[in-house]
């Protein structure tokens, strides 16, 4: 690190997959003479995923890094405080479509922002944002499908970061499903106290007999307070008709119960 306290290394787990393949783990020590053991820092990467790229601040204080989740086929990008804990990354690039990819990034020389080159088959652009864009309300999933039948669905909204002030957060509903018939959601504003950091929504579906093309239910994340509005500001839960599948994308589908 810039200051000479810390050292990073990005480690490759060579049993993971064939080396151009290899996973690939950042960790960070505390250098002699409060030397401790090695800690992992890029936590908020999901079961599988890799991280090829990082770079420091010029004051030294937080480090960016590019995470690729194997998972998605794609790769995203983080900004951790140097001395965080894992589970204090920022993921930036919450303005990209979903399936885009980051591929590389540049710090402001004032270190206030952050200039990443992103895309996909269409394209390749540019975008900046707030090397510290602060605490922001996100989805932890965007898409999830479940059968026609009566359940329960379990949606996570979290705050990526702790504050000291009450965070609240406007929550629509869109969708061809209708409310009140084929679904029923109780809350319209999320409310999370000091220190809390993830509120769940509960979804009452109404199984149609009738149902033959799929519905859907979009909500929406509006109008925060005391925060920002975060990477997954939209999740959408797709109610099969005819022959339903249920594929679970969402972290917490085993919730759902019928």
């Amino acid at each position: 690190s810039p200051d000479g306290r810390w050292l990073f290394l990005l480690l490759r787990d060579l049993a993971f997959a064939p080396y151009t393949e290899a996973k690939r783990t950042l960790v960070r020590l505390l250098l002699p003479p409060t030397s401790g053991p090695p800690e992992t820092v890029n936590g908020v990467q999901a079961p599988g995923g890799t991280l090829d790229q990082f770079a420091f601040s010029p004051a030294g204080d937080y480090l960016v890094y590019r995470g690729e989740r194997q998972e998605a086929g794609m790769a995203e990008l983080y900004s951790l405080p140097i001395e965080g804990v894992a589970g204090s990354e920022m993921r930036l690039n919450g303005s990209l479509a979903p399936g885009n990819d980051v591929v590389s990034f540049l710090i402001s020389p004032n270190g206030s922002r952050v200039v990443y080159r992103a895309g996909g088959q269409g394209g390749f652009e540019l975008y900046n944002v707030p090397l510290d864009p602060g605490s922001q309300v996100t989805f932890e999933g965007a898409h999830t499908e479940i059968p026609d039948a009566d359940a329960t669905v379990f949606v996570d909204v979290l705050l990526t970061l702790s504050v000291g002030q009450t965070v609240t957060v406007g929550l629509t509903a869109a969708g061809t499903a209708a409310p009140g018939q084929d679904y029923t959601l109780e809350e319209t504003t999320l409310s999370f106290a000091p220190g809390e950091v993830r509120r769940t929504i509960a979804i009452t579906v109404t199984a149609d007999p009738a149902l033959e093309a799929d519905e859907s239910i979009v909500l929406e994340l509006v109008a925060p307070e005391n925060a920002g509005l975060g990477a997954v500001t939209r999740a959408t839960l797709l109610i099969r008709g005819e022959n339903p599948v249920y594929l679970p994308l969402l972290p917490r589908t085993d919730a759902v119960t019928g």
